[in-house]
């Protein structure tokens, strides 16, 4: 079974993922089998057989030489909701709280071939 080892990553995935520490520093990721680094950032609404469906339509389709987009969901958003109310409705709990939200994205996955087109 091939692994996919993440070597290359942009700051824009860093941020995407708030994967910055507050001493500056990045959570690491390089080296990182890129299946288990996507799947802690997936929503908890996502089934485990979803999540093999997708890493297996991937690795099919690199170890056939052929470009694949899958969609799936990560969770990147942020949604503010009102806190609710105190005791029986009162004021006591309006302070707002963040969460996290999924977000829908497509990845595009491209084998590496060589100069004559072979994988």
């Amino acid at each position: 079974m091939q692994t996919l080892l993440i070597s290359h990553y942009s700051p824009g995935v860093i941020d995407m993922l708030c994967l910055n520490l507050p001493n500056g520093n990045v959570v690491p990721i390089y080296n990182k089998e890129i299946f288990k680094v996507l799947q802690d950032y997936a929503s908890s609404s996502a089934s485990s057989s979803r999540s093999k469906d997708f890493r297996n339509t991937v690795k099919e389709a690199l170890r056939g030489g052929r470009a694949v987009s899958v969609e799936t969901g990560l969770l990147t958003g942020f949604e503010e909701k009102k806190g609710g109310g105190g005791w029986f409705g009162g004021s006591g709990g309006d302070k707002e709280k963040i969460m996290r939200v999924e977000e829908r994205y497509v990845t595009h996955w491209t084998p590496l071939k060589d100069e004559h087109g072979r994988s």
